[in-house]
């Protein structure tokens, strides 16, 4: 069958930025060089008072149906990860297609509609649920909009307070894509953990050491698995790694921790 992937992808941020070494650091008495130089961080983008999720998300999706000359028949899927949801019950991609069909002359009701929620893999899950839809040949012909957006909060004080920000992206996955084709083979890792969660409160909970620990734990053993059903994995065989990036120094620790794994089978 045709190969299946991401078509194309755009991003909308928040209007909002927050300069975090010029700004931030020394309004908490603190030297710059713990946001550039420990986190990889520069600023933080916000969203404004007529911004949040639903409006983020609809707007990088209508930038990616512009650029790409799509149409609300074009798409037969639009699933949408976030953490952020205001609503127990109407998904938030609801929200997102009432947006669109304002400056669309067809409307989305013929698109199966959905919300996931885990952290910040939501997003990768959903792009596995649309990738299947797809190669079980339920799409007729039509592609699938995958959209992540959040707006990521501490509570004023936290330890986490430089890594949030606010965002989404959003995907179209079709066959045959113009960016990348996606593997059937996939690797999993994921275990019951109380380093990040926000149980019916505004702010998360959150262990910071122990969510490094965990996020290093679940890339390994999710490399494991993907090598037990695709064999062995060179550095060679790479062109590029996407990271889910909580702080880029974050992602520096996974890149050499996995490096080591693939070069010297260790663990």
């Amino acid at each position: 069958m045709a190969t299946v992937g991401i078509d194309a992808v755009e991003i909308w941020t928040g209007n909002l930025k927050l300069d975090l070494p010029g700004t931030f650091a020394p309004q908490k008495g603190e030297e710059p060089e713990k946001y550039t130089k420990g986190l990889g961080l520069n600023a933080s983008s916000f969203p404004d008072s007529y911004e949040d999720i639903v409006t983020m998300a609809a707007n990088a999706a209508h930038r990616l149906m512009e650029r790409k000359g799509l149409e609300p028949d074009d798409i037969g899927r639009i699933d949408v990860a976030t953490e952020s949801a205001f609503d127990n019950s109407k998904p938030v991609s609801t929200y997102v297609a009432g947006c669109l069909e304002q400056v669309y002359d067809e409307d989305f009701h013929h698109a199966n509609k959905g919300e996931r929620k885990f952290a910040c893999i939501a997003g990768t899950q959903s792009l596995d649920d649309a990738y299947n839809w797809i190669r079980a040949g339920r799409n007729r012909g039509r592609g699938a909009l995958v959209i992540a957006t959040d707006t990521a909060l501490y509570a004023r004080g936290d330890a986490g307070e430089a890594t949030q920000g606010a965002g989404a992206v959003a995907m179209y996955i079709a066959e045959d894509p113009d960016l990348v084709e996606l593997s059937p083979e996939q690797g999993y890792g994921s275990a019951d953990e109380t380093d990040f969660l926000k149980p019916n409160q505004q702010f998360p909970s959150v262990d910071g050491k122990r969510s490094v620990q965990v996020y290093l734990a679940r890339m390994r053993e999710a490399l494991q698995d993907f090598e037990s059903v695709a064999g062995d994995v060179h550095p060679d065989d790479v062109a590029f790694i996407p990271f889910h990036t909580p702080f880029p120094g974050m992602v520096r620790k996974a890149g050499l921790l996995g490096y080591r794994y693939v070069t010297r089978d260790t663990a």
